[in-house]
């Protein structure tokens, strides 16, 4: 009798190594998609910073093209003396 309770065979031994065969596969399938998901999640913050750079930088450029377009227009514009330009025409 005590023999069959050690034996490997038995039905209740062979259901308690496949739970813990199950319980490992579980365990490994969720620790990937944990490693999954930290993986995706540094991807995405590394995208992010490099669109908010992306923007910073195209943001800053089209502001110093603007303010160099305004400065132009004025040299081009002011090239007669006020007095000339508000005076009566005839």
């Amino acid at each position: 009798m005590n023999r069959r309770r050690n034996e490997p065979t038995e039905p209740r031994a062979r259901s308690r190594g496949a739970a813990l065969l199950a319980c490992m596969i579980l365990g490994v399938l969720v620790f990937g998609l944990m490693m999954a998901s930290m993986t995706v999640a540094q991807a995405t913050n590394r995208w992010f910073r490099h669109l908010i750079a992306e923007t910073q930088a195209l943001a800053m450029a089209e502001a110093a093209t603007e303010l160099r377009q305004k400065a132009l227009l004025a040299d081009i514009a002011n090239f007669a003396d006020e007095a000339v330009l508000t005076e009566p025409r005839t």
